[in-house]
């Protein structure tokens, strides 16, 4: 595909400095900058062209994928490189079999120890991955099962249902440096909304069926009520990028030039990638209309 092809596709000629970006954004996100006769050109262009909208940031620059979804791996090296570390310890809750997650290349890369756990992956001794199903109830005693510790430097968690309520928990209980937690973009930067925990929550077959079913943005929180959580423990939001949000202790807080508009959710929030969303096809994904922020706000919150 050519540039005036490119350029026409778009109804919107595109400036050389942001062809230039569209080209490395090109290499990063598929690994390399041409297309093929397979490719849905303008969903690529479009997609191309929201990363050259959102790469506002400092910190977009880190993104790096190692085992991580959407390039938090990088980000996580960079925070930890600025607010230092302790005992390199992670717990991550929703792992999946531990293959692509928040924690493995600290693991694997950078020395650290730590657990996961999953309520659907089996056990693996390899990576101090178990199997347990986690609920508000129970999270106190998975910790004290498993000798977790109550100080430690890292935690994930990203459990496509009840991930506010389950960290809240957790910084009841727990003291760590930096967190990161999937947000539901959705719900757009502006709504302060979280997911009710129902009973349903509490039973596995059921969170089984729920999860399981024709892909379900009825889930997690907003961007602004974690921050809001996070604020009520000390920690500012200082990164998002459409998935999941990263939050520092204020005690390790370093400075602005580290962490641009630490807490400015609006500067901060992203939406979905839109490779990620078009992969679900669920009825609310109007693919005419590429802002989700309103999406949700129909469903019975």
């Amino acid at each position: 595909m050519n540039t005036y092809r490119m350029q026409t596709v778009l109804e919107d000629p595109i400036k050389s400095e942001e062809f230039k970006l569209l080209n490395k954004i090109m290499t990063k996100r598929f690994g390399r900058k041409w297309f093929t006769k397979e490719d849905d050109e303008l969903k690529i262009v479009i997609e191309c062209k929201s990363l050259i909208k959102n790469e506002n940031t400092k910190l977009d620059s880190y993104e790096k994928k190692v085992f991580s979804q959407f390039g938090e791996d990088g980000i996580t090296e960079y925070i930890f490189d600025k607010i230092g570390t302790d005992s390199k310890y992670y717990v991550e809750i929703g792992t999946q079999d531990g293959n692509e997650c928040n924690t493995r290349f600290l693991l694997e890369e950078k020395g650290w120890t730590g657990i996961m756990l999953d309520a659907i992956a089996p056990s693996n001794p390899s990576i101090n991955l178990h199997n347990h199903f986690i609920t508000r109830h129970n999270i106190e005693e998975v910790w004290d099962l498993y000798n977790i510790p109550r100080d430690f430097d890292y935690f994930s968690i990203d459990t496509d249902g009840v991930d506010w309520h389950l960290l809240r928990r957790v910084l009841n209980h727990c003291n760590f440096r930096a967190f990161v937690c999937e947000y539901n973009a959705c719900l757009g930067s502006h709504v302060d909304q979280v997911l009710d925990y129902s009973e349903g929550f509490d039973d596995f077959e059921l969170c089984k069926q729920w999860n399981n079913g024709e892909y379900n943005i009825f889930y997690g929180a907003s961007l602004i009520a974690y921050q809001n959580l996070a604020k009520e423990y000390g920690f500012s939001l200082v990164y998002a990028n459409g998935v999941n949000a990263f939050f520092v202790n204020d005690k390790y807080w370093t400075n602005e030039e580290d962490f641009p508009d630490t807490n400015n959710t609006e500067a901060l929030f992203k939406d979905f990638p839109l490779d990620y969303r078009y992969v679900y096809e669920h009825p609310t994904h109007n693919t005419d209309n590429f802002n989700t922020s309103k999406l949700l706000l129909k469903l019975p919150l």
